[in-house]
């Protein structure tokens, strides 16, 4: 009878222990899903602002990217569907000055929180654009890439206090990295006895004087638009006293424009890309480093 009894209550003991162990494990997925859902979320327009608030972030927040890999923000339209699964983003980061224009609609439709992102950044005046008073391109310098990061992570920081330390540390090592790829870079564009660019459209300024490039043209100052024959008797003089022998492209713009200029003027032509997320320039780094070495690879050529 006793070892009845004991088998008995031993047969309770394992079923309420089981019974723990599987409530403690529902406890722990529910926790983990609170977890998750308590996590930013989080979007970036362009690319390169994109990989900068992904690396900031890490792991405690979710980072969406708005704009597709490939495709220019000057054209790009949400689809109404897209539009409509915004309504869980917290905060979205913007570079501002006319390059997200085509998020206003949507981010105003959820009432999302946008950050552009140029504290502490010299704007450059955009003379030659008669849309955009400010030259919008200004994560092509290293130094603002650096800048961006510091406000995304003191942006984060300020949305969510328990990750503060994360975001922090996050961007402290990348403005490392960013700060020792510059170094390197601007000792290879050092070496160039030619530094004349000209570029398919005014995205360039910023980079070029981050790295002592010498612009001496633009093909399209205003994206879309044909320049007049002034314009074009100008650009023709610039291309004929300039060192190099390149046309600088871009692949979110056609070149079927510039065909008849760079035959007329016996030009190669090569492509900078000013938002990367691709093949090669899977980092915001990554489309730096692409960006400088595909110049010095051009006119090294002409030295």
């Amino acid at each position: 009878m006793q070892k009845i009894i004991f088998y008995i209550g031993g047969g309770i003991l394992c079923i309420i222990i089981a019974i723990g162990f599987l409530m403690y494990s529902g406890s722990r997925e529910v926790q983990e899903d609170t977890k998750d859902q308590e996590q930013l979320n989080i979007a970036a327009t362009i690319f390169p602002l994109y990989d900068i608030v992904r690396i900031v972030a890490g792991d405690t927040a979710n980072v969406n990217l708005l704009l597709p890999p490939g495709a220019s923000p000057h054209f790009f339209e949400f689809t109404p569907r897209q539009v409509s699964e915004f309504g869980n983003v917290d905060v979205a980061f913007a570079i501002g000055h006319g390059v997200d224009d085509w998020t206003h609609d949507a981010f105003n439709a959820n009432d999302i929180e946008i950050i552009t992102v140029d504290k502490g950044i010299s704007l450059r005046e955009n003379t030659k654009n008669k849309k955009h008073a400010i030259d919008p391109h200004y994560w092509l310098s290293l130094d603002n890439g650096a800048i961006i990061t510091q406000t995304v992570a003191d942006t984060l920081a300020q949305k969510d206090p328990d990750n503060a330390i994360i975001y922090q540390q996050n961007a402290k090592e990348l403005i490392t990295q960013i700060t020792q790829a510059d170094s390197e870079l601007q000792n290879s564009v050092e070496q160039l006895s030619c530094k004349d660019l000209i570029v398919l459209h005014g995205a360039w300024h910023y980079f070029a004087q981050h790295f002592k490039f010498n612009i001496v043209g633009v093909f399209m100052p205003e994206t879309g638009e044909t320049p007049s024959p002034q314009y074009f008797a100008q650009l023709n003089t610039a291309v004929e006293a300039q060192c190099g022998d390149t046309i600088f492209s871009e692949p979110q713009l056609s070149t079927q424009a510039i065909n008849s200029f760079v035959q007329n003027n016996n030009l190669d032509i090569a492509t900078l890309d000013p938002i990367g997320g691709v093949s090669g320039r899977e980092t915001y780094i990554d489309l730096i480093v692409y960006n400088v070495n595909t110049i010095i690879n051009a006119l090294i050529d002409n030295e």
